[in-house]
């Protein structure tokens, strides 16, 4: 078992190697184009330094680290400081006491319905000024 990990890793690294092999003469290839066309000797070098490290990124560090390990998780979230702070000063409020019986007087409405037309009317209002029913009635 351990001598086919260590024949993975040395082909692994073998590929990686060769792959870098490659890079290197196509971005030299590259910059020698891009000389002998005319374009400014550090221009192509910083497109080239750009271009190297980009790839070298991608083959050296593709099975390393994934782009998802710098992302937040959706399924392991922190719990936030305001859910900490609200469960430590929780404040209990007594329970009202419910009364056994509903014998006992009620405010009057703020807005209440005329009978007669349906007109909706304030509680100040003393007629409908629609059909000029009194409402209280």
């Amino acid at each position: 078992m351990n001598e086919q990990k260590k024949s993975k890793i040395s082909m692994t690294s073998k590929k990686k190697q060769i792959s870098l092999i490659v890079l290197t003469i196509i971005l030299l290839t590259l910059l020698i184009y891009m000389v002998l066309s005319g374009t400014n000797f550090l221009v192509s070098i910083l497109v080239i330094i750009f271009l190297f490290l980009f790839f070298f990124g991608l083959i050296y560090k593709s099975n390393e680290i994934s782009l998802s390990s710098y992302l937040p998780s959706s399924r392991e979230k922190p719990e936030s400081s305001r859910k900490k702070s609200k469960k430590q000063y929780k404040i209990e409020t007594p329970k009202r006491d419910i009364p056994k019986s509903l014998n006992f007087t009620y405010h009057q409405p703020l807005i209440r319905k005329c009978p007669n037309c349906g007109m909706i009317l304030t509680r100040s209002a003393n007629k409908c000024p629609n059909c000029g029913n009194n409402p209280t009635q």
